[in-house]
């Protein structure tokens, strides 16, 4: 049936148990589904799953049972350029210059399978294609029988041997180094978008030093290359399709532009980081909104096997002009952060006072990740850090981060000595740091003396319901990308330290409700103020019910705090006289030091946002956003105007 698209069929075979002739190799069985998996990935649908296998311990005669198998299926039903693709690890050993493959039954004293009988049966069957592939001992001696009038005979099998006809191949404790590489290579080729095929794959298996083997490649007599798959797209393709990306994030949504960076991460890594390149090349593009910065940066993370590009398009971003890219840049690398030249960058930027916190709070984050049970000397000890002293915010962060030795490696007694030494040296926000490992880690708050638990204030903790941001975890970190990461964020909250407030909610009746509302303005954990507001947004009828005792949330210290109380206030305006909502709006323009606190820039699109809502005058919105944060950069002004077109009553700052 020659109308059928041309399909692959894999017949992967690992061989583990040898003894007592030979020496067991377990990774032969890693080495035969690791193979399969990766073609199943880089071919997708073009491999023919009902007719590839991977075969595990099989005798020499289930070997040639399989392949006879796999002929006879290809003769019925398959057209002309179906592929054939054998791929064996296990032991190989020559005999009068030809190659035998041993399987599980030479442990019993069975000779192996000469290549010669291979070839005769390729040779019968006439399959169209053959890509051999062997991982054994002396695999290169495979090309001696090409001359042969067998199924190798330079019509149609190409050979790739891990290694020259006299040469050993080296196992592994996991995977062989030869498979490990060869996996790598296919996978690098299909993202760099290029057609899979055996010419390809010889360069890319060139630029892996394997010691004491070199793979060795033969094509058929008059050929130069086998292609396995073809390249997804032609250049100019590919070429438009990026230009079209990126001309669709510099003017989508916010919301678009966020579900269009997860895409990408599931996208091949060409085309991924062909749109950054275009994006933040010449620096003119700022994203406004850290929910996209997030996704831009979480999918340029994903980058696995063009590291160099990755790197390239890092360094650009590190030496922006504007902080927001440098924050994608510090998300770009924070899987990195054990190479030299990205923790040094992001040390340099940690201990940068001239640096806005947004930055300076992504390096801590990351490299308090990396140094773990260290970081109370490599950051704490080490670094100026006088902007984050200043709020009880930054306190809590860096007592979080590289105090609390007993969430990274350490124990409680450590933990409890940095924390009497770094309380030491507080000027001010005791108090609040001592609310904070109260109600976040009680057993640490329980080891210290008594004259820092005197610092606790009993009137908050009083409070019915406070005790839940003890007893109620946060989402912690997640493994997933792309869209999985995007669907996690929305079900459980946009960070690692939201927290979802529920339950409390559903236990209280009204008056302890509206009483544990206004007591969580006091309460140090930012994260915590957060969640109610985000909680509310739900419940818009909750919320107005207690929008009194909610009022606090438009003045709190900090951004992240107020940009969620002005959106869920935002949602309820339809319900609020104009004059009240304009108020309301005002009473948020207050002082903001983006060198303190992080979060600033989202904040002041929260407020472009109601103020288009409200249809509030240009000038007057300029005015309420300069006595918000006194300093605007050229950038600054760009971005905003990027993410008010799509106001009701859009706005040009510049």
């Amino acid at each position: 049936m020659t109308n059928k698209a041309p399909k692959v069929r894999l017949l992967s075979v690992g061989i583990s148990e040898y003894a007592p002739h030979r020496k067991d190799l377990p990774a032969s069985l890693n080495d035969a589904r690791k193979i399969y998996d990766t073609f199943e990935d880089v071919l997708g649908k073009s491999l023919d799953h009902r007719h590839s296998i991977v075969a595990l311990d099989i005798t020499g005669d289930q070997f040639l049972t399989h392949i006879r198998t796999a002929l006879k299926e290809q003769k019925k039903d398959g057209p002309s350029s179906d592929l054939l693709i054998i791929y064996f690890s296990g032991h190989g050993s020559t005999y009068d210059e030809v190659l035998d493959l041993h399987f599980i039954d030479s442990k019993l004293g069975q000779d192996g399978i000469s290549t010669i009988v291979i070839g005769e049966m390729l040779r019968i069957f006439q399959y169209p294609r053959v890509l051999l592939i062997l991982d054994c001992c002396f695999s290169g001696a495979a090309n001696k029988i090409t001359y042969a009038n067998t199924g190798f005979s330079k019509k149609k099998t190409t050979l790739i041997a891990s290694s020259q006809p006299i040469q050993p191949s080296q196992s592994g404790e996991i995977l062989s180094i030869f498979t490990q590489c060869l996996s790598n290579s296919l996978y690098k080729i299909k993202q760099q978008g290029l057609q899979i095929s055996v010419a390809n794959l010889e360069i890319e298996l060139g630029n892996y030093v394997m010691p004491k083997q070199n793979p060795h490649i033969l094509f058929p007599e008059g050929m130069h290359d086998l292609v396995i798959a073809p390249a997804p797209l032609s250049v100019p393709q590919s070429q438009k399709l990026q230009l079209d990306i990126s001309d669709r994030l510099r003017v989508a949504t916010e919301g678009v532009r966020e579900s269009i960076w997860y895409a990408l991460a599931e996208e091949p890594e060409y085309i991924l980081l062909g749109v950054a390149k275009i994006l933040f090349d010449d620096d003119k593009y700022t994203e406004p909104s850290w929910l996209v910065r997030r996704a831009a940066g979480s999918a340029l993370s994903e980058i696995k096997f063009l590291k160099n590009e990755q790197l390239n398009l890092c360094n650009r971003l590190f030496s922006s002009n504007h902080w927001v890219n440098r924050c994608i840049g510090i998300l770009t690398v924070r899987r990195d952060v054990s190479k030299d030249d990205f923790r040094l960058q992001l040390e340099k930027l940690l201990s940068s006072e001239e640096e806005v916190m947004d930055v300076r709070w992504l390096a801590l984050l990351y490299l308090s990740d990396f140094y773990g049970y260290s970081s109370f000397e490599k950051i704490i000890q080490r670094f100026s850090l006088n902007n984050f002293y200043q709020s009880s915010w930054g306190v809590c962060e860096l007592w979080e981060r590289g105090v609390n030795v007993a969430e990274n490696g350490g124990d409680i007694s450590s933990t409890k000595e940095r924390t009497e030494i770094f309380i030491g040296k507080l000027k001010q926000h005791t108090s609040s740091l001592i609310n904070f490992i109260y109600l976040r880690y009680r057993e640490v708050f329980n080891q210290l003396n008594d004259d820092l638990k005197a610092w606790l204030d009993s009137s908050l903790i009083g409070t019915i319901g406070i005790d839940c941001f003890g007893d109620t975890p946060t989402r912690g970190s997640t493994q997933k990308m792309g869209i999985g990461k995007w669907l996690h964020s929305s079900l459980y909250g946009s960070w690692r330290g939201a927290y979802s407030p529920l339950w409390v909610f559903n236990s209280l009746n009204a008056k302890e409700l509206s009483e544990f509302i206004e007591a969580v303005k006091h309460v140090p954990i930012v994260a915590a103020r957060m969640a109610i507001f985000e909680q509310l947004e739900s419940s818009p009828e909750l919320a107005n019910r207690n929008a009194e005792a909610l009022s606090w949330g438009v003045v709190d210290d900090h951004p992240w705090v107020r940009r969620v109380a002005l959106r869920l206030f935002r949602t309820l305006n339809s319900n609020e006289p104009i004059e009240e909502s304009k108020a309301r709006l005002n009473s948020a323009g207050t002082i903001l030091n983006e060198k303190i606190y992080p979060g600033s820039m989202d904040y002041l699109r929260e407020i472009v946002h109601w103020a288009s809502q409200l249809a509030l005058p240009q000038e007057q919105i300029k005015l309420l956003l300069h006595v918000t944060l006194k300093e605007f950069s050229r950038n600054d002004l760009l971005a905003l105007n990027q993410d008010s077109i799509f106001e009701s009553h859009p706005y040009r700052f510049i």
